[in-house]
C-alpha cells in the first residue's frame, strides 16, 4: 500500500533543494514584511491620520521632503534610505538563490511565456491603479458647483487694486 503524499506545504521546492516550501514562503513572508509591509501599513496609517484631519481634498502634503537644509548631505540621505529599504531584498535574493537555480528563476521571473508574464503584470498594474483611483473618488468631492474664491475683479477682467491680501487679510493694493 503506497504513503499517503505530504501536504502541499511540507512539499520541497522543485529544484531538489530539499527545503520545505513552508519555509521558504515563511522567509518571503518576513522579509515581504519587512519591507513593503512596514511601507504599506505606514501608508495606510498616514491616510487615517490625514483624514481624521478633516477632507482630504482640502490638504497638503510634501512628496519628496527636504532631509536636510545642505543639499550634498540631503541627498546622502535619500540615497540612504533607497539603500537600505533595499537591504531585504538582497536578503530574498540571498535566501532563495541556490546553488543550482537562479533566483530570478525560482521566483518566475523568466521570459519561457512572456504573453503571459506581460499580461499577468499589465493585470497587477491595472488592479493597484484601480485601487487608487476608488481611494482619489473617495477624496475628491462630488462635482457640485463651490462657490467661487477668486477675488473680486474689475469691469476690464483683472483683479482689483484694493483687495484683501491672501496671506495677512489686510488690504492691499497693486501697484
Amino acid at each position: 500500500m503506497p504513503a499517503e503524499p505530504a501536504p502541499i506545504s511540507d512539499r520541497p521546492v522543485p529544484t531538489g533543494t530539499g527545503i520545505p516550501r513552508r519555509v521558504i514562503t515563511a522567509e518571503v513572508l518576513i522579509v515581504l514584511g519587512l519591507s513593503l509591509g512596514q511601507s504599506g501599513v505606514y501608508a495606510i496609517v498616514r491616510l487615517l491620520e490625514k483624514l481624521s484631519r478633516g477632507p482630504l481634498a482640502g490638504q497638503t502634503t510634501t512628496l519628496n521632503p527636504v532631509l536636510d537644509e545642505r543639499p550634498y548631505f540631503d541627498l546622502t540621505y535619500q540615497l540612504l534610505g533607497i539603500v537600505f529599504a533595499l537591504v531585504p531584498v538582497a536578503l530574498v535574493l540571498l535566501l532563495l538563490s541556490g546553488q543550482s537555480t537562479p533566483a530570478v528563476r525560482r521566483l518566475g521571473l523568466t521570459l519561457d511565456r512572456p504573453v503571459r508574464t506581460i499580461a499577468f503584470g499589465v493585470g497587477l498594474a491595472a488592479i493597484v491603479g484601480v485601487g487608487t483611483l476608488g481611494v482619489y473618488a473617495g477624496a475628491v468631492p462630488s462635482a457640485s458647483p463651490r462657490p467661487s474664491s477668486r477675488r473680486p475683479s474689475t469691469p476690464t477682467g483683472g483683479p482689483s487694486r484694493s483687495s484683501s491680501c491672501p496671506r495677512s487679510g489686510t488690504r492691499c493694493s497693486r501697484r
